[in-house]
C-alpha cells in the first residue's frame, strides 16, 4: 500500500517507510508532520510478513527515513540513498552487531537512550530525542477513591497479558477496562475475563478518538501493554492524564518512569503490586507524571528543528556498481523474515557483503584525490575483496595470519594473494588498503613483476597502482599479487611471531 503525494514545493523529496500496522495506530504521524516542514514526504507502508517487493520501495527521493523496519536498510544503501533509520527498542534491541556493520553508511534517530548508546558504541552516527505528548490542559487531579484500570491486551500469548495483570493487581482494582484488538489478529477470548475480581468492560477499535478519550477519562490506573516499547505513546498519554502507569522495567518505560515517583515499574520477579497498601502515594505519583510530561514536552518541541537538520545532513551511501548487490541484499531480507536466528546466520555467512556495504564510502574516500576524483580509476567495471572473519579467505596464499574482524595481518616480510580473473578480462589497476606495523615501503609484485610500492603508515590507507598488460603474458586467468617488506625496514617481533603489514581490502579496476 503506497500513498503518493504530488509535490507542490521545491522541498527535498523524502520517502518515509513505515510498518503496515501503523495504518491503524498512526504511531509515526507525528514524525511525518515534523519532517513535512522541511521535506516533501511520501509515505509507504510495508507488511514485514510478506515478501519484499522492491518495486514498491523504488522512488526518486534522495532521502529515506525507515521507521521500525530496520531490515530494509541495506536495500536503500545499495540504491545510494541518504538514509536515516528510526530505531524502536521493541524491534531493534535484538539485532546482532553484524547488522550495524552492514549498515555503517546510515545514521540513526533514536527515541531510546539504550539504543542510542549501543549505536554510538558500535561506531554509528546517532541522534537522541525524547518524545513527550502535549500536556492535557483540562486534566484535573485524579480521584483515587476507587481504582479504575485500563489494559490493552495486544499480545495475549506473551508474558504480559490478562492473567499476568490479574496476578499483579489481584483484588486491588475496583474496575478494569480491557481493549481487546491484538497485534497479530488473534480473536479475543472472553472466558479469560472470569475471575478478575472486579467489574470488567471491553472495547474493540474505536471509531473516533473521542470514544477512546471518554474511556480513558474514566480510568486512573494504566497498565502498559507490552514488556518493552519503541516510544510508548499510550503510556505517555496516560501519564499526561495523571494516571498511575504500571510498566515493565525495560526501555522505554524505565527511561521515562522513576519507580514509585512518577509511575510504577515491575520486573519478572515481582508477583504483586500493592496499590491499596500504598494508596496515599498514588496522588503524588499522578502529580509527578503530569509534571514530567509538561516539562518533557517543551524540550521535545525544541528538538524538532534538530531532527530535520539531522535527517537533511545524512551522508549519501556509496556502493560499487555491481549488479549482484541487490539480489544479495534480497537474500538477507528473506533471511530476516524467517527469524532473527536465520538473519544472524545469514550475516555471518556474508561477511564480504557486510564489509563492502559498510565500509565502501571510506575506501572510496581514501582512493580519491583532493578534488574528489578517483585516482587512476577510469574503467567502468570493478571488483572488490574485503578481508576479515572469513571474507577473502579463498584468495589468501602464503604468509598470512588468521583473519581478524576487518583485516588480515602478514606474519612474514612477504605474503601473497592469488586472484582468479573473469574470462578475457584483466585489470588495468588495483587498489590496496594496507597499513604497516611500522612506517616504510611495501613493494607490490604482479605475476612476478614489480609494479609499484605503497608507503605504509600506522593507519590504514588506500592507494591505487597501475597494472601493465605485459605482466599477464599468456595467462589471462590468474593475478598473483606478492607484497614484500624490504630487508632494510626493521620490524619488531611480537610474542612468537613477526607482524609486518595488514590488508583490509583489494580492488580490481578493469
Amino acid at each position: 500500500m503506497k500513498n503518493f503525494l504530488k509535490s507542490k514545493t521545491q522541498k527535498p523529496r523524502l520517502l518515509f517507510v513505515d510498518h503496515i500496522f501503523h495504518t491503524k495506530t498512526r504511531s509515526f504521524d507525528f514524525l511525518v508532520k515534523i519532517l513535512e516542514d522541511v521535506f516533501d514526504v511520501i509515505v509507504v507502508y510495508i507488511d514485514p510478513a510478506e515478501p519484499v517487493d522492491t518495486k514498491q520501495l523504488e522512488d526518486r527521493a534522495d532521502y529515506v527515513v525507515i521507521a521500525q523496519m530496520d531490515f530494509l536498510t541495506p536495500l536503500f544503501v545499495v540504491w545510494g540513498k541518504r538514509v536515516t533509520v528510526v530505531q524502536m527498542y521493541d524491534g531493534s534491541a535484538g539485532l546482532p552487531d553484524d547488522h550495524f556493520e552492514l549498515n555503517r553508511q546510515v545514521q540513526y534517530l533514536n527515541f531510546s537512550v539504550s539504543l542510542h548508546a549501543r549505536a554510538i558504541a558500535l561506531g554509528a552516527k546517532s541522534h537522541l530525542v525524547r518524545y513527550f505528548p502535549e500536556p492535557i490542559s483540562d486534566a484535573g487531579e485524579q480521584d483515587f477513591s476507587t481504582l479504575r484500570g485500563f489494559f490493552w491486551q495486544r499480545l495475549p500469548n506473551a508474558n504480559l497479558n490478562l492473567p499476568k495483570v490479574r496476578k499483579l493487581l489481584e483484588n486491588d482494582l475496583d474496575s478494569l477496562h480491557v481493549h481487546t484488538p491484538t497485534d497479530d489478529g488473534t480473536p479475543f477470548d472472553p472466558e479469560i475475563l472470569e475471575g478478575m475480581g472486579c467489574d470488567v468492560t471491553t472495547s474493540d477499535w474505536f471509531e473516533h478518538h473521542s470514544d477512546f478519550t471518554k474511556i480513558m477519562d474514566g480510568c486512573n490506573v494504566f497498565v502498559a501493554p507490552r514488556i518493552a516499547e519503541g516510544i510508548g505513546h499510550a503510556f505517555l498519554e496516560a501519564m499526561a492524564r495523571g494516571m498511575v502507569v504500571i510498566a515493565h522495567d525495560l526501555p522505554t518505560h524505565n527511561e521515562y518512569i522513576s519507580n514509585w515517583t512518577n509511575g510504577i515499574l515491575f520486573s519478572d520477579q515481582v508477583s504483586n503490586i500493592p496499590l491499596k497498601e500504598n494508596h496515599n502515594r498514588l496522588a503524588e505519583i499522578s502529580k509527578n507524571a503530569k509534571l514530567s510530561v509538561a516539562v518533557g514536552h517543551q524540550a521535545w518541541k525544541d528538538s524538532h528543528g534538530g531532527i530535520c537538520d539531522f535527517v537533511k545532513n545524512a551522508d549519501q551511501a556509496v556502493v560499487p556498481d555491481l549488479p549482484e548487490l541487490v539480489p544479495a541484499v534480497q537474500e538477507l531480507l528473506a533471511a530476516y523474515q524467517m527469524g532473527i536466528a536465520n538473519y544472524t546466520a545469514a550475516l555471518q555467512n556474508n561477511k564480504h557483503l557486510c564489509h563492502m556495504l559498510g565500509h565502501w564510502s571510506e575506501l572510496q574516500a581514501q582512493l580519491s584525490d583532493k578534488n574528489g576524483v578517483a585516482k587512476d580509476i577510469k574503467a567502468p567495471k570493478e571488483d572488490h575483496i574485503f578481508f576479515g572473519f572469513g571474507a577473502g579467505d579463498s584468495i589468501l596464499e602464503n604468509g598470512w595470519a588468521t583473519p581478524e574482524k576487518s583485516h588480515v595481518w602478514a606474519i612474514e616480510r612477504q605474503a601473497s594473494l592469488n586472484i582468479p580473473l573473469p574470462k578475457d578480462n584483466i585489470p588495468k589497476s588495483i587498489g590496496l588498503n594496507c597499513r604497516g606495523i611500522v612506517e616504510g615501503d611495501l613493494f607490490v609484485f604482479a605475476n612476478g613483476t614489480k609494479i609499484g610500492k605503497l608507503n605504509m603508515g600506522g593507519t590504514f590507507r588506500a592507494e591505487n597502482i597501475k597494472v601493465p598488460k605485459k605482466v599477464f603474458n599468456d595467462n589471462l586467468n590468474i593475478l598473483n599479487i606478492e607484497l614484500k617488506v624490504p630487508e632494510k625496514t626493521k620490524i619488531p617481533s611480537l610474542e612468537d611471531r613477526t607482524l609486518t603489514f595488514a590488508c583490509k581490502a583489494i580492488s580490481l579496476y578493469f
